[in-house]
């Protein structure tokens, strides 16, 4: 997976983003980010959000489910794989929440389950990590993410 006309890519960029702040700063970022050369989407996705928290200066160890070797599907792996990394907590979107989650399982395993709402107010409401990036220091975008997910008890 790689974008390999660097030209039209830095066009679009240079058009959508050049006026933003952090332009300058932020592009060779990106640039290395979407031009980055994977054998699949997973990895391309693992190098990118790794590279996006070292930038927003997030110190969190990821890992591959993959490498957890567990076989089970839907919501008995998300157990799984919380049980295998010693878990006590999941963060859950509403939508998973009301939705696909059968919460005696979660409580049987002595996981916790905290309702996170994203709700961006209008000034972020459309930004992609893209404009929040350009736009804002590594500080800013962290509090703007902290400030528009709010813990709700359901």
């Amino acid at each position: 997976m790689n974008l390999r006309n660097h030209s039209s890519l830095h066009k679009l960029f240079y058009s959508l983003y050049n006026h933003e702040r952090y332009f300058l700063d932020v592009y060779p970022l990106i640039k290395s980010l979407v031009t980055y050369s994977a054998d699949n989407l997973a990895d391309f996705n693992i190098n990118f959000v790794t590279r996006l928290l070292e930038h927003l200066n997030v110190n969190t160890k990821l890992v591959r489910s993959s490498n957890l070797h567990i076989t089970s599907k839907k919501e008995e792996r998300v157990l799984d794989i919380l049980m295998k990394l010693h878990a006590t907590t999941y963060l859950s979107g509403k939508e998973s929440y009301f939705n696909y989650l059968n919460l005696s399982n979660f409580q049987n395993r002595d996981i916790d389950i905290k309702l996170i709402n994203y709700t961006f107010n209008s000034l972020y409401d459309k930004d992609s990590i893209l404009k929040l990036l350009f736009s804002y220091s590594p500080d800013e975008i962290i509090e703007i993410l902290n400030c528009n997910g709010k813990e709700e008890n359901p």
